[in-house]
């Protein structure tokens, strides 16, 4: 792909915007900021030799404020950034700049320009590494991450304000064990992370509630019998929290999202699965109102960005795609903006190279510039719709230029679900027969996402009404 910086905006609320040069790029968190939105990876092509944490900031309108990068002999990574309340920002991540190949865990506590007030590594010999933080309301960070043991063991660290160690807690068992994310609580803080050394399968959600001091309060297990891992932890503000996971031992195929609320007392109130007979995989998530939006990357034939939003009892109020025929698109990191509307960032990829990737869409989800104009796909891909729409059950599909040859067609639910796989009949030029999912397949009422696979074509929307 090109290797500049591609703003794309019609309004002063929806763009796009890619920025990266020759090597790999990649946004893994982003954050508010008074002016715009501030961006945080990795980049190979601007770094020093390995890899250095990178820093992009952009106005509201996507024009890029500034970029800094920081690091040494690298691999530097930086996967979460978040607002502090005495001003600036601290960026989370693992620090590899030293000869002997050891990470440690990192944080670096910079102003609004990106300058550095203080940046400390933190860990021992072996492979050390921060994925999240929040601050303390002594106005100190604590953060977690996985420290070299037997195996991986899931390790918090709480520091001042100025970096200084306080203490740290290390759980874990004989097997790998984690922690990717942290939210405050009214009396302390949890931890989601994932163990294999305890639960019911090949990996489970390990939910830990500490108190200020890291003391471990209360411990949950969740997941079933195959891989199930979470990234993003949220506090809610109706109380409790959402953790959005990867999962395989639940939903529609290989890999699926996994939504799972939880009381303050980490009890578990529901869990959904979300996504398509591909693997999907499931990032961070945000609060939006009384539910959340989700991100990721959903494979529909080829790799989307995926954006979520959930009411909250889990039941979808929408879903988008963003994607770029030829490429591959995934959503990372999500923010709701101040005008309702959202950000997601994460990596756009040809076969050679990723690039960081922002995009900023209106309350509903919508972004024209990145081609979608409904559930996702690109405009200049050849449409297709249901006549009658709204349907009993039967219904024909309109596809200009299709010479009326049957073809595949698949049903989705509005959590994803793969409900219905037929063949159109032979149909008229321009469009198939009449097909009937809805009455053979028994579906009830409710609205449907309709895929024609072997057509470069977006799915389209069907409303199925009752008798």
């Amino acid at each position: 792909m090109p290797h500049i910086l591609l703003i794309l905006a019609v309004s002063s609320s929806t763009f796009q915007g890619v920025w990266g040069g020759s090597q790999d790029d990649f946004a893994y968190d982003l954050t508010t900021t008074p002016t715009g939105f501030l961006l945080a990876g990795r980049t190979d092509s601007w770094a020093g030799s390995s890899s250095d944490a990178w820093l992009v900031s952009v106005d509201a309108g996507g024009d890029t404020l500034w970029s800094r990068r920081y690091g040494g002999y690298g691999p530097d990574w930086a996967y979460s950034i978040i607002p502090v309340s005495a001003g600036g920002y601290l960026v989370t991540g693992r620090y590899g700049s030293t000869t002997s190949g050891d990470l440690d865990g990192w944080l670096i506590r910079i102003d609004a320009q990106g300058d550095t007030l203080w940046s400390r590594s933190y860990g021992g010999t072996g492979s050390q590494t921060f994925f999240s933080s929040i601050e303390s309301p002594d106005g100190g960070f604590i953060s977690t991450g996985l420290m070299a043991g037997t195996g991986f063991d899931l390790w918090v660290l709480g520091v001042d304000s100025a970096g200084g160690f306080l203490w740290q807690t290390i759980l874990g068992g004989s097997a790998d064990d984690c922690g990717y994310g942290i939210a405050p609580g009214p009396d302390g803080f949890v931890v989601a992370g994932q163990t294999l050394s305890y639960g019911a399968g090949d990996g489970d959600l390990w939910l830990i509630g500490f108190d200020w001091g890291g003391d471990s309060l209360a411990s949950e297990i969740i997941g079933g019998p195959s891989f199930d891992y979470p990234w993003c932890i949220i506090a809610m503000p109706s109380g409790g929290y959402a953790v959005s996971s990867t999962s395989r031992s639940y939903g529609a195929g290989s890999y699926d999202f996994w939504i799972a609320r939880l009381g303050s007392d980490l009890g578990l109130q529901w869990a959904k699965a979300y996504g398509y007979k591909d693997d999907d995989w499931c990032y961070n998530c945000s609060p939006a109102g009384d539910g959340l939006v989700v991100t990721g990357m959903r494979n529909v034939g080829g790799h989307e960005a995926w954006l979520l939003n959930l009411d909250a009892s889990g039941d979808t109020l929408w879903t988008r795609t963003y994607e770029t025929p030829g490429l591959m698109n995934r959503g990372l990191g999500v923010v709701q903006a101040p005008d309702g509307g959202f950000a997601l960032c994460g990596g756009l990829a040809d076969s050679t190279d990723e690039d960081f990737w922002l995009v900023r869409t209106d309350p509903d989800g919508f972004c024209p510039e990145t081609g979608i104009g409904d559930e996702g796909g690109s405009p200049s891909m050849q449409a297709f719709a249901m006549i009658p729409n709204p349907a009993h059950g039967s219904f024909s599909i309109s596809i200009p230029g299709h010479d009326g040859s049957p073809l595949p067609l698949e049903i989705y639910d509005s959590a994803g679900r793969l409900v219905a796989s037929v063949d159109t009949p032979q149909g008229p030029p321009g469009a198939t027969g009449v097909v009937s999912p809805g009455s053979s397949r028994h579906l009830p009422a409710g609205v449907y996402i309709v895929r024609l696979p072997t057509l470069d074509c977006p799915p389209s929307r069907l409303v199925i009404l009752g008798d």
